[in-house]
């Protein structure tokens, strides 16, 4: 699919068998951003699951393995904190933290992958979803929230100004 100029980003859910396609691409400040709330270092998924369960997988053999930006675990709770999206599920299902009763958090964990900004994004498969349409839209669109808020809230470049001004009083 052809994407126009790449502002902030953009993100394509597929539903595919054996899983969920997730394709994805930010901007270069996002990923930088990703990138320095921790050691300038990327890991596997195989590292961030500590050998145990995951369900991201390359498409293909040549693919480079997914490769996930460190991050310090206080600026990400920081980040995630009163939203209803998670930066700490690496190799996790699309949603996260079930609690009955409450919506899931969304896994935006995604978003640390190495070379999410680079020409063709990323793709990988989330594998053993099971998910209606309306289901993957509502995912999709709470993805898409997730990334504008992050985006606006800490990688868009903002200027503030303060200004005093001096009342004039007359004395009397």
């Amino acid at each position: 699919m052809d994407r126009p100029e790449v502002v902030n980003g953009w993100l394509e859910l597929m539903r595919v068998p054996g899983g969920v396609m997730l394709s994805a691409k930010v901007s270069p400040d996002l990923e930088l951003f990703m990138k320095g709330l921790g050691n300038g270092e990327a890991y596997s998924v195989q590292d961030y699951t500590n050998g145990g369960l995951y369900r991201w997988a390359e498409v293909s053999k040549d693919a480079p393995p997914l490769k996930f930006w460190h991050a310090s675990s206080d600026l990400l709770d920081q980040i995630s904190s009163f939203q209803k999206f998670t930066l700490s599920s690496i190799g996790g299902g699309l949603e996260a933290d079930h609690q009955l009763g409450y919506l899931p958090n969304i896994n935006m964990s995604w978003l640390r992958c190495q070379g999410i900004s680079e020409e063709h994004g990323i793709k990988f498969l989330v594998s053993n979803v099971v998910c209606s349409r309306a289901g993957l839209l509502d995912i999709r669109d709470r993805m898409v929230r997730g990334m504008k808020y992050i985006y606006s809230e800490y990688v868009k470049p903002v200027k503030l100004e303060g200004i005093i001004y001096e009342s004039k009083t007359s004395e009397g």
